[in-house]
Formats: structure tokens, sequence, C-alpha cells
């Protein structure tokens, strides 16, 4: 759908926030870039209130960042600032693994099965990213039949979702998430509450390494 389109049947922060998101996820926007409003109003063809609704939709994300007087930045991540929110992350997960491979149903067991194998067919090729439109710990979330959890530990994933996207990018990092995930859905599926705090907490520390690697890289 093209933004005209778009504007049709959705608020105009709504659609600003589809298309300057998809930009950033892209790299068409780069960490640290200054996000020029004017710009991008003009573009879009609506006024600076809505964009800046959408900027601050996109904070909350993790995605931009706002500064008093200087204006919206693509979000950055420093060592420090992954850490802390590693720490969060690994915390959330595991709590998400233990539930969901305490109260997975048989729809949740055959979503995960089919995730696990759109993943292995999209890293088919030695060359390719991880597919990230393919969200494995979202499915976990719904498993775990506790909203509120699901909404946190979406909410974490977006905070670093720029810097795990650049780290699934390389193609060995790719496959490793793939095996890690592979690991935590097989105990999820296996009913294994130990196993699954396990293997997620495993997965989540080489997460978390990796992408550090990448900022000091």
């Amino acid at each position: 759908m093209d933004t005209a389109n778009r504007f049709s049947v959705k608020k105009f922060s709504d659609v600003a926030v589809e298309v300057v998101r998809e930009k950033i996820l892209s790299g068409e926007l780069a960490p640290g870039q200054r996000i020029n409003e004017i710009a991008l109003s003009e573009e879009l063809q609506i006024s600076r209130s809505p964009l800046r609704e959408a900027l601050r939709d996109l904070t909350s994300e993790g995605l931009v960042t706002m500064s008093p007087g200087k204006g919206s930045f693509v979000a950055s991540f420093d060592i420090e600032t992954v850490t802390q929110i590693g720490e969060i992350r690994l915390t959330v997960e595991c709590a998400v693994a233990r539930f969901a491979a305490e109260r997975a149903d048989e729809s949740d067991r055959a979503e995960l099965k089919q995730m696990i194998g759109e993943i292995e067919e999209a890293i088919a090729a030695p060359d390719r990213p991880y597919p990230h439109h393919l969200n494995f710990h979202h499915l976990l979330g719904r498993a775990t039949k506790n909203p509120r959890l699901s909404q946190l530990s979406d909410e974490v994933e977006r905070q670093l979702r720029l810097a795990r996207i650049a780290s699934g990018n390389s193609p060995t990092r790719a496959r490793e998430v793939l095996a890690e995930h592979r690991a935590i859905s097989d105990a999820v599926l296996a009913g294994d509450v130990e196993r699954a705090d396990r293997e997620m907490r495993s997965h989540i520390t080489a997460s978390n390494d990796a992408i550090i690697a990448l900022i000091v890289s």
C-alpha cells in the first residue's frame, strides 16, 4: 500500500510511524543520524505535529531518541545501555520460556514448529541474514497465556531491536540464532520447564555478547 492510500484509512501519525520505522529498519536512516523533520513532513505531506507524535511513538519502541533543543535521532547503542537492557531481557525472557513450556497449548506448539521450519527455509542459503519478521520471542510470549508478560517481553525486545537486527545480519550469527531458537522450541514442545529456562538463558547471553561485539568492532 502506498503512502497516499495509507492515509485514507489511518491517522497521519500512525502512517508516519510505519514509514519512519521502515526507513530505520532498512538502514535508510542510520543509527545516530539526525532525523530531518522538515524533509520528512514534506515527503509525507503532513504537518510537523503528527510527525512529532510518530517520533514519540518510535521513541517508546527504542528506535528514536529525542533531545530537547537538538531534535530527533535514530537510536544508537553503547555498551552500558546494551548491558543494562540485556540484564532485563535475560530475566524477562527466561520467565517467558518457563511459562511457555508449562502452558503452551496445541495451537502454540503447532505455530512454534511452523515458525522454526520457516526460519530454516529462510536461511537455507549460507549468506542469508536472520529473518527478523519471524518474531520467535513474540510467539513464545503469547504461549505464556500472560498478556502482561508478553507485552513486557515485546517492549524489552524493541529496546534492542536495531542492535539485534544488525547482529542477526551476520549469516554466521543467523545460523547460531536458529540453533538456539530450535533448542528453546524443543524444550517448550517437550514441556521441560528447566531446560527451556536453561536454553533461553544461553541464547540471551549469546545474543547480548554478539551485540556488544558488534558495538566494539
